[in-house]
């Protein structure tokens, strides 16, 4: 994780420039507006995906509880279905938090790329990435 952290920074840190978004005023939209639109489509592919892992954790759970709930102790025989359904939800609550987490980055850059691409800005907008020794900042300046 912490190669995957120091990877991402370094990219980061190479791209890491000021950006200016130009008035487009009367001249349309740019090509972030659809990378914007995409990335949206994108966040509902997460969304989605994080919904479908919830329905499976509560489905594989209810069956479960058929097995383990209300106090009752599986038989021996039963061990190993018990042992898959436990995997079964793990699995789905894992695939449920990296869909929402994957849908909410990619609405975020798409919001991003939208304002930064919108026609309804009169004054340049200027982002920067800014590195710290605990982490960085992405900042946004201008009138929206």
């Amino acid at each position: 994780m912490k190669t995957a952290t120091s990877l991402l920074l370094a990219a980061l840190l190479l791209t890491a420039g000021s950006a200016r978004a130009e008035d487009r005023a009367g001249r349309g939209r740019g090509w972030l507006t659809g990378v914007g639109l995409g990335l949206t489509a994108l966040s509902f592919t997460g969304f989605g995906l994080g919904l479908a892992g919830v329905l499976n954790a509560a489905d594989a759970n209810h069956t479960l509880a058929a097995y383990v709930g209300n106090g009752r102790v599986p038989l021996p025989e039963e061990a190993g279905t018990v042992k898959e359904l436990q995997n079964r939800v793990g699995a789905a609550q894992s695939q449920a938090t990296v869909g929402f987490v994957l849908g909410g980055l990619a609405l975020a850059g798409a919001i991003t790329c939208l304002v930064l691409d919108g026609v309804w800005a009169t004054q340049p907008v200027s982002v920067a990435f800014a590195p710290s020794a605990g982490g960085g900042a992405l900042l946004f300046s201008g009138r929206f």
